[in-house]
């Protein structure tokens, strides 16, 4: 195998009923397919104090062949986060356009999920 994952045809709520996040992290790479949830957050890392991308989930998202594709899911936004630091220990900021090349790969559409 590739080692890659596909989710297809899920419904992602809260105990209660509520839609839930899905956080996709540093190693997250397949497809998800048909698959309703809340908003999708998509973390980026960064090193050289903040200045050149590292691989994470952002990267495989973003990158001219992904491999974290999201097809024919829904959800509520997209998200990009970031826990990574500078060398002063602060929180090194998101760049709007990080932002932006993730939104612009992903489009949610009516999923049916798992009804």
């Amino acid at each position: 195998t590739n080692g890659l994952f596909t989710l297809i045809n899920g419904s992602v709520s809260t105990f209660g009923g509520t839609e839930a996040a899905g956080d996709f992290k540093s190693k997250a790479q397949g497809t998800i397919n048909n698959v309703s949830f809340g908003n999708a957050k998509i973390r980026a890392s960064y090193q050289d104090n903040c200045v050149n991308p590292k691989t994470d989930a952002w990267t495989y998202l973003t990158q001219a062949q992904p491999t974290l594709v999201f097809t024919g899911s829904q959800f509520s936004g997209v998200s990009v986060y970031t826990g990574s630091e500078d060398d002063q220990t602060n929180t090194c900021p998101v760049p709007a356009q990080d932002q932006t090349d993730a939104e612009a790969v992903m489009t949610s559409t009516t999923a049916t999920g798992a009804d």
